[in-house]
């Protein structure tokens, strides 16, 4: 450890103990460290040495003394204020507590002190840039520059510092120089090509990202001879003859590029980019395609864009060709074709044609396998299943498909069966392992999915604390859904709470990221990153635990507001009363995750999800933003109708600013017509639009009624009987719909209804 230096104060004995005692904080041997500062500090002479006490903090600190660290620190700091190396040490425990604020506070006072060292100009540079203050980042850079001038990573720091602070002329200058001084210097050839080659690179994805598109293509005669990775520099300029409109040269630059990697979709967008109309696009896919006749990708786009006359030629070469070379899932590859009805029943009858007594030599197992997919996709559950019992028993991709098909039907029993069948064919399977977990939580059993994931933690640890350092987010995401269902939405926020915030560390603190990149030289990923912290957030996921985290926001509120917390466990209550000192950082971190969902994935279900939590929250003009939107996708659909009843009611009802009313009105308007156009038109029969109009009358003053709520259920029901995907979603509704109008009791009748349409469904014994 080279900041907690041996102080030539010492004498040679205690210098010697104090040497060790770094080597045990090296070691992680803390205690015996301890010790040996505690044997200097009993020296009378010695008592206040500054770098011994830092030395003993630190080490207090990761033994989980932190009272006694701190204590240590501030003794030093009180014998010496000036002591750059008792700031430095504070620092690293502000770090450790992830304060950053304070420990770039602590640096600051530590370089005042000591301005030539590097490690301490390095870390703060580093925290800088992970805070996102870049106000001083160019000057840290610089002096770390000067004092090291001949190291990569401190040049590389400075062209970053100048980019991130938005002086991209200088930064790009700067790299220019920098290339130039040590190519035609002394030691040029002493650096490896592939360094300078990485420099090169990242002078041309700088001159792009500011639009010099017409510089990368007047040197690219010139760099490439300098550049290994030729690759990465024909995509750069394929990427600024695009932006020039200089299609021709960008496809055959492209053309140059598939011949090293056919199957990469983005050099296929590229080619469709530079060329224009929708039939040549199938004609350069069949050029392709008889170049690079073992490529799936080309094989993948004709299916999507020819068109349906000759689709069925192009479909049965397809899975002639992928079945007689035995790939394992054709299904992926074909999925983009969905869309289209009469592709499909083309795919269909092409598939069970092969399917005949004279094709099964092709291969019958992924063949049978890929038509039981369809009717998955297509849910025909029956047919799916009556397929899936002609495959081998030990295929475990065909016992996976037939348990979902199964659950789907509503047998949650004979599901689980299978998928445990299934996972005894593979128990060392940790995605096999992990699947059965989430099957486990599907049906409200924890403890099980708790007792497999453990195998994969030590007995002394504890296994959330296991799952929340491994940032296990699905787990997370199977928890929290199933606190959910079973009406535990203390627990299942508490546990989105936890989720989320992993998301937002890892998208705030990035100074690990940084060090890392400019040890590995990794310049276009950490600018990436952190010009683009967002990008944590989009992944299906972190979209699960957003609607889990606002449905049981919303929930356990009316929860709260109907009933209290007098029916609550022990735990419950802990729960809840924790809730309830954060409700303010709650809601708060809602709204962010909110805008990032709708950022990333603005579906309806997402905006309708929105919609209730600004609804819940008084937001008026989130609200209007978010109504505006499902008016202009579902016009028709009942639940709009009844969200636009549920705001004009709001409006009518909230107290307003005279300046917020009037920014207000216009829009009230806009809505107001959309409303009253609503009721002159019949809305469309949609699975809910019963529910919704009656919910709509609950909130314009009509009594509620519990025999009526009731046979709109049955009513809605026996409309899609048989059907256990709809029903469940039906149930789910009819249950949101009893807790928000009213808290009859009419949970359980709502219940016994469903487990007599379905009797091995979940709700028969989980629920």
């Amino acid at each position: 450890m080279d900041r907690i230096r041996t102080d030539n104060l010492l004498p040679p004995k205690e210098s010697k103990i104090l040497r060790r005692a770094i080597k045990c904080y090296d070691q992680k041997n803390y205690k015996a460290g301890i010790r040996l500062c505690g044997q200097i500090l009993s020296i009378k002479q010695f008592e206040g040495h500054p770098s011994v006490r830092c030395m003993q903090g630190l080490m207090f600190y990761f033994v989980g003394k932190k009272e006694e660290a701190i204590k240590s620190i501030k003794a030093s700091l009180s014998a010496d204020i000036k002591n750059p190396i008792a700031w430095h040490t504070y620092s690293t425990i502000h770090k450790c507590e992830r304060n950053y604020v304070e420990a770039a506070k602590c640096l600051t006072h530590a370089i005042k002190y000591d301005p030539e060292n590097v490690q301490t100009l390095t870390e703060l540079l580093t925290l800088s840039i992970g805070n996102r203050d870049y106000s001083n980042i160019v000057y840290l850079s610089k002096t770390i520059l000067k004092l090291k001038t001949g190291s990569f990573p401190n040049w590389m720091g400075y062209v970053l510092s100048l980019e991130l602070a938005g002086i991209s002329n200088l930064a790009i200058s700067a790299l220019t120089q920098f290339i130039e001084t040590i190519v035609g210097g002394v030691d040029g050839n002493k650096i490896p090509p592939f360094q300078i080659s990485k420099l090169l690179i990242f002078r041309v994805e700088l001159l792009y990202i500011h639009g010099r598109c017409q510089v990368i293509l007047d040197e690219a005669s010139k760099l490439r001879s300098k550049i290994v990775d030729s690759v990465r520099l024909n995509e750069l300029i394929c990427l600024a003859a695009l932006q020039l409109s200089q299609n021709r040269y960008a496809l055959s630059v492209c053309m140059k590029l598939l011949n090293l990697n056919p199957e990469n979709k983005l050099y296929y967008d590229w080619i469709f980019q530079s060329i224009g109309p929708h039939s040549c696009k199938v004609k350069i896919l069949m050029l392709i395609r008889d170049k690079f006749p073992n490529a799936f990708q080309p094989n993948t786009l004709l299916l999507k864009y020819s068109h349906s006359e000759s689709f069925k030629e192009v479909f049965t070469d397809f899975m002639s060709k992928h079945l007689t070379v035995r790939h394992p899932n054709i299904f992926p590859l074909v999925r983009s074709v969905y869309d289209d009805p009469i592709k499909v029943k083309i795919v269909e009858m092409v598939a069970n044609g092969l399917y005949t007594q004279e094709a099964r030599d092709l291969d019958s197992t992924w063949l049978l396998y890929f038509l039981a997919q369809h009717y998955y996709y297509l849910k025909n559950f029956t047919k799916c299943s009556e397929l899936l019992s002609k495959l081998p028993q030990t295929f475990i991709d065909g016992l996976i498909l037939k348990a979902k098909a199964n659950q789907l039907q509503g047998d949650a029993q004979s599901s689980l069966e299978v998928f445990e069948s299934a996972h005894q064919h593979d128990l060392a399977d940790r995605n096999m392992d992990s699947m059965h977990c989430l099957y486990f939580m599907k049906y409200n059993d924890l403890d099980s999915a708790i007792n497999l994931f453990k195998k994969y933690f030590t007995e002394k640890q504890c296994f959330w604390s296991g799952i929340k350092d491994g940032q296990i987010m699905w787990f997370y995401v199977g928890a929290s859904r199933m606190f959910f269902r079973i009406g535990k939405y203390a627990d299942a926020l508490n546990m989105c709470r936890v989720s989320m915030n992993i998301f937002k560390r890892n998208a705030s603190e990035i100074m690990e990221f940084h060090s890392y990149s400019m040890r590995k030289m990794l310049l276009t990923p950490h600018l990436t990153v952190i010009q683009h912290p967002e990008w944590h957030y989009a992944n299906s996921n972190c979209f699960k635990i957003v609607r889990t985290l606002t449905r049981s926001f919303i929930a356990n509120e009316h929860k709260v507001q109907t009933s209290g917390n007098s029916h609550m466990t022990e735990d419950e209550k802990f729960v809840f009363n924790e809730i309830k000192e954060n409700k303010e950082a709650t809601k708060q971190l809602i709204a962010e995750s909110i805008y990032y969902l709708l950022h990333f994935e603005p579906t309806v279900k997402n905006t309708q999800i929105a919609f209730e939590f600004y609804y819940w929250t008084k937001k008026m003009f989130l609200m209007i933003k978010t109504l505006l939107k499902l008016n202009e996708i579902i016009p028709k659909d009942s639940k709009t109708f009844y969200y636009n009843t549920k705001f004009a009611f709001l409006y009518r009802v909230h107290e307003f600013q005279p300046l917020q009313k009037d920014i207000l009105e216009p829009y009230i308007s806009i809505i107001d017509q959309i409303t009253s156009s609503q009721q002159n038109f019949s809305l469309c029969s949609d699975t809910f639009s019963n529910l919704y109009k009656y919910k709509t009358d609950i909130f314009q003053g009509k009594q509620f009624d519990k025999q009526m709520f009731l046979d709109i259920f049955d009513r809605t029901l026996s409309q899609y009987s048989g059907n256990w995907t709809t029903c469940n979603k039906i149930f789910k509704e009819f249950i949101h719909a009893e807790e928000s109008l009213t808290n009859s009791g009419i949970t359980d009748a709502i219940r016994s209804k469903m487990v007599q349409a379905f009797p091995r469904c979940a709700y028969g014994r989980a629920n």
